[in-house]
């Protein structure tokens, strides 16, 4: 490992917010480290896999976002507060160019992760849940070692796609009445 990504500060996922309260000693010790960090440590990942796993965990927080809004909605109108029936049931949520960019590889991700036959759901459980592979193998009655292993695969996958990413047709250039 020849470099470290920048987004690494710690081994422990903490709030560093600047009014937050510093956990106590035996929080520390319940805390877990993120199992990406462990398999990049391990050297079973290298730095573009790991940056690979944080592009697909903001993908999949900026597609949840949107629900993530409209369940605080629920909660707010839920405890008494004030509701404008006139906004609609949906919430703007404005996306940037990035994060439209992000969700697109992570959409390819899937659809070639589904081309191979190889399962997203455990995945998607180490990379954006933080579960350790041993977890999820045990979670999901898997053989040791399996989880981790598409992991590494899954992963690699990435950073094959986005390194030849498909181009997709614009809808002027489809048939007419064909959609993407």
């Amino acid at each position: 490992m020849d470099r470290m990504p920048e987004t690494l500060c710690d081994d422990r996922r903490l709030d560093d917010g600047d009014d937050a309260v510093p956990p106590t000693p035996e929080t520390l010790a319940k805390l877990r480290g993120d199992p990406l960090l462990r398999l990049l440590k391990r050297g079973q990942i290298d730095v573009e896999g790991f940056e690979a796993a944080v592009a697909i965990r903001r993908a999949v927080e900026s597609l949840a976002q949107p629900l993530r809004h409209r369940a605080m909605r629920v909660i707010s109108n839920a405890e008494g507060t004030s509701f404008d029936p006139t906004r609609g049931s949906r919430i703007a949520v404005p996306a940037s160019h990035r994060a439209i960019d992000g969700q697109r590889r992570y959409n390819d991700w899937v659809d070639a992760m589904r081309g191979e036959h190889m399962p997203v759901g455990p995945l998607l459980d180490v990379i954006v849940d933080g579960y350790s592979c041993r977890a999820v193998d045990v979670r999901r009655r898997r053989r040791k070692g399996k989880t981790a292993e598409q992991v590494v695969a899954g992963l690699e996958l990435y950073v094959q796609i986005t390194r030849h990413p498909r181009r997709r047709p614009r809808a002027a250039e489809l048939p007419t009445g064909q959609k993407t």
